[in-house]
């Protein structure tokens, strides 16, 4: 296999950014040393459009900044150590501005994007009780087998782009039109990308413009390598959200209404450019549309905001930001069951929404299977209640305790699945320990296989399951990752630079048994039936919905407390037990 690293051409040049030191502010100047061979782009020489896929993201800064190492010129040398002396030698000069980091106070020009929907006439009765909490969802970074690069082959009759990107269509008109050009004027040589990561399509073309920029502007063959921290610090990370979520529960159990308000933090940029529009549109408009497709959660009323901040730019990453919708929701729904002392399989068949055209009897009948296979194989049911009875014990009682949780997926941009998750808390290191993951995932009927006219789910044994068992492992490593260990913050808009070798990916030896079952069911009249590679691409997806909700459920209960964030580290467990009798007597 050959990785970008691997190509070296005779007469090769080199390109590097400059990138801004302030998070926020007006460019005053750019010092430069004298050139020595060396060619500086400026965004006044680009020949088309300093516009990223047409968007509002510029691809160098022209007047002012909005994050810590936001682009501000391409240099190109001979090698790769002349461009980075170059850069260090540079001065940049901002008047610096207050910069905005939270997602809690923002003001209208932080605001990309604004949804709101609410039922005509909203429940106004008395009596009920309410349930419901907050819930935050953290950054997210997924190591590439390789960082990012793009090496532009350089031709009298157009670039050859070579590039490991999921999209290469992205690529090529990204690149045409930093360029000018019409696409079929750029070529798209496509190297292996690797798994598919969300803004990983995206990414890489982003970084692509620079290398074509490059070469186009000197006339030669330019590769353009990131460095691992480089790419760490500024690449595009999964947004961080807030949701908060509460239902009115009348004294029959029967859910009145739900209100939810919901920020995303997109950073300085939004990958996902939609509607500023109050009616909305984008991320916002399906998340909550997926929010209040699966269950009857009485009337609703939403309302949520992306909001900019000078951190580097985000995005929906694996899952799309539909994956921490479900999250909130599949927490919230725990929660109701819980409150009512209902288990959370039969809360679930029992509401599963009545009004969304997406559930038909045959899917209803298909989530129910779903739902009944997870709990058989999992012993949900039993697990839950002995778990329930042992947190109920007197706190002096030093009783190994463990938890269980259960979520569930099914929407049109994924695949009907149910998650259940077994786990402990460690009581030396306070790690959560995981003692048992079971996936059953729906997946389309085969097109070489004859429909079937029944809505019971059927084994799939003709598809290669073998691919499809690698990729929900893959796809649950990292989902898992997200839920406990990836953890990123920013002090001040900055990542210290040798953050990336602390990073905590989860190791394969840390992940849980993980019991994977797959059916078959037929589509409804008309939905498309994916072929192989987008359904392994789906397949990766599936554990981002509901795996995190599955795994926080099951440590909240065994410490008999709802943990809201993820990650969800030993540290956050730590500081919570510490302050129990039960615990701190350990």
């Amino acid at each position: 296999m050959m990785l970008l690293d691997d190509i070296s051409v005779a007469g090769m040049f080199h390109a590097a950014l400059l990138r801004s030191p302030a998070a926020k502010g007006k460019i005053k100047k750019i010092e430069m040393p004298q050139l020595r061979n060396i060619d500086i782009i400026l965004p006044a020489a680009i020949p088309g459009a300093n516009r990223f896929l047409g968007g509002n993201m510029p691809l160098l800064a022209e007047n002012e900044v909005s994050y810590i190492g936001q682009p501000l010129a391409i240099v190109v040398a001979p090698s790769e150590r002349e461009a980075e002396i170059f850069i260090h030698e540079c001065s940049v000069a901002i008047d610096e501005e207050p910069p905005a980091y939270s997602i809690e106070t923002f003001t209208k020009d932080n605001v990309f994007e604004e949804y709101r929907f609410q039922d005509t006439a909203l429940f106004t009765g008395t009596g009920c009780t309410t349930v419901g909490n907050t819930y935050q969802t953290g950054i997210q970074y997924h190591w590439p087998n390789e960082t990012c690069g793009v090496f532009a082959e350089y031709h009298e009759n157009g670039l050859v782009i070579n590039v490991a990107a999921e999209d290469t269509g992205v690529v090529q008109a990204a690149v045409a039109s930093a360029l000018g050009k019409e696409t079929a004027d750029v070529k798209i040589n496509a190297l292996p990308a690797g798994i598919h990561f969300g803004l990983k399509t995206v990414y890489p073309a982003q970084i692509a413009c620079y290398a074509a920029l490059a070469a186009h502007s000197c006339r030669q063959s330019v590769r353009l390598l990131l460095t691992r921290d480089e790419e760490f610090l500024y690449c595009p990370k999964r947004a961080r959200s807030r949701f908060c979520i509460s239902s009115d529960i009348d004294k029959n159990g029967v859910v009145q209404k739900t209100k939810i308000d919901a920020r995303y933090d997109y950073g300085a940029w939004n990958f996902w450019e939609g509607s500023n529009t109050p009616e909305g549109g984008g991320a916002l408009k399906a998340v909550f549309t997926a929010l209040r497709q699966v269950y009857n959660l009485g009337e609703i009323e939403e309302s949520g905001i992306a909001v900019r901040t000078n951190l580097p730019p985000a995005g929906p990453f694996c899952g799309g930001g539909i994956s921490h919708g479900v999250f909130v929701l599949e927490n919230h729904i725990s929660n109701i069951a819980d409150s009512l002392n209902i288990n959370g399989i039969d809360w679930r068949k029992e509401r599963l929404s009545k009004a969304s055209s997406a559930f038909s009897p045959s899917n209803k009948n298909l989530l129910a299977a779903l739902l009944d296979k997870a709990g058989e194989l999992s012993g949900y049911k039993r697990k839950r209640s002995a778990y329930k009875a042992l947190g109920n014990c007197p706190e002096d009682e030093i009783i190994p305790r463990r938890g269980i949780g259960i979520a569930l997926v099914s929407l049109e941009a994924a695949l009907p699945a149910v998650a259940v998750i077994e786990a402990e808390i460690d009581k030396v290191g306070y790690t959560p320990l995981m003692r048992g993951l079971w996936l059953i995932i729906a997946v389309p009927v085969s097109e070489k296989r004859r429909p079937i006219q029944s809505p019971a789910p059927r084994h799939p044994s003709k598809r290669p399951q073998k691919a499809m068992r690698r990729a929900v492992l893959q796809g649950t490593n990292a989902a898992l990752g997200w839920a406990s260990s990836e953890k990123i913050e920013y002090l001040n808009g900055r990542l210290v630079p040798d953050i990336s070798s602390d990073y905590r990916i989860l190791k394969p030896s840390e992940m849980p048994a993980v019991h994977i079952e797959f059916t078959e069911y037929t589509p409804a009249e008309g939905e498309p039936k994916p072929e192989e590679e987008v359904l392994l691409d789906l397949l990766r997806q599936t554990p981002f919905h509901i795996v995190p909700s599955a795994f926080l459920q099951a440590i909240s209960q065994a410490a008999q407390h709802e943990f809201v964030k993820i990650p969800l580290s030993a540290a956050n467990i730590w500081n919570f037990l510490r302050k129990q009798p039960a615990w701190s007597a350990l």
